[in-house]
Formats: C-alpha cells, sequence, structure tokens
C-alpha cells in the first residue's frame, strides 16, 4: 500500500507537471508573438523616424546653420546635430555638447534652433513672436549680436520683445 500511495503521488505529481509544461508552452508561444509583433513595431518606428530625420533635419540644419553664422559669426560647419536633434560643436577638435557651454551661449543656440524650427514649420504663413528678455544671460557683445539678430528678423517676422533692460537700437 505505501509503495501504491507513493507511486499515485508521483503520477499526481507527474500530471501537475505536464498539466503545468503545457500551461508554460502556451504562455511562451503567445509571449513569442508578442516579443514579433515588437520587434516588427520597433523596426517601423526606427524606418519612421529616419523618414522624419530625413525630411526635417537638413532642412532644420540648414536653417539653423544660417541663423548661427549670423549671430556667432563662426562657420557653422563645427555644429552637428544628431539623430534626436541634440547640437554639439565641435571645438578642438573634439564635439561638446551644449552643457559646457555659458548659459550665454545656450540662450544664444537655442534662439538659433528655434527660429530654425519655425522656418521648417511655417514655410507659407509666418507666425508673430513674443520674446521675453531672451537675451538676460548674454555678454554686451553677445547682446548687441543679438539685437542685431532681432532687426534681421524683424524684416520677415513680427516680433514683440519684452525686457526688463533697456536697449537702444540704432536704426
Amino acid at each position: 500500500p505505501f509503495i501504491i500511495a507513493k507511486r499515485i503521488r508521483n503520477e499526481e505529481q507527474l500530471l501537475e507537471k505536464e498539466e503545468q509544461l503545457e500551461e508554460l508552452k502556451e504562455q511562451y508561444r503567445i509571449d513569442l508573438i508578442k516579443y514579433e509583433r515588437l520587434k516588427m513595431t520597433k523596426g517601423y518606428l526606427a524606418k519612421a523616424r529616419e523618414a522624419y530625420l530625413l525630411k526635417y533635419r537638413n532642412p532644420l540644419m540648414q536653417s539653423f546653420s544660417k541663423y548661427y553664422e549670423f549671430v556667432s559669426g563662426y562657420e557653422a560647419e563645427a555644429v552637428k546635430m544628431d539623430g534626436n536633434l541634440n547640437l554639439t560643436i565641435q571645438e578642438s577638435g573634439i564635439q561638446r555638447e551644449l552643457r559646457y557651454y555659458s548659459e550665454g551661449w545656450k540662450d544664444l543656440l537655442g534662439i538659433c534652433m528655434r527660429m530654425a524650427l519655425v522656418d521648417v514649420m511655417y514655410q507659407k504663413e509666418k507666425p508673430f513672436f513674443i520674446m521675453d528678455d531672451p537675451f538676460v544671460n548674454l555678454d554686451q557683445k553677445k547682446t548687441e549680436a543679438a539685437l542685431d539678430f532681432l532687426k534681421q528678423l524683424s524684416k520677415e517676422y513680427q516680433i514683440l520683445y519684452a525686457s526688463v533692460t533697456y536697449f537702444h537700437l540704432h536704426e
């Protein structure tokens, strides 16, 4: 009787294990289908991202370069844009992220990027801009360049500029 009871328990455990195996096989099959779908989705998203970047990155970089060269006085070839539209600047043979630059430089580059985005987004109708003290972190030389930049922009865009500091624009 003890051996028979043990054998029955072993058979019951074996049946339980077989049921668990079947459940795990089914779960594996379902998970494999999910994995394949996710892999395909990732591929489609990568293709969509590439198409998006192809369509917008080059025009965005061209427009940014125009503004950057005007504001900074430097050639834009040192500035690179990655796949996430983040900018880096080559300096002393190294591509440096913007976080290594002064707040003034970051502000100037940010304005150039925003204007480039506007150029790419609004090719037919031109929006107006409200700028609330965008040059607060700039030194005198950069402020003068930025104000000249605003003068140039005002030929194409309507700009409302608010500042706590008084600047005299020379006509």
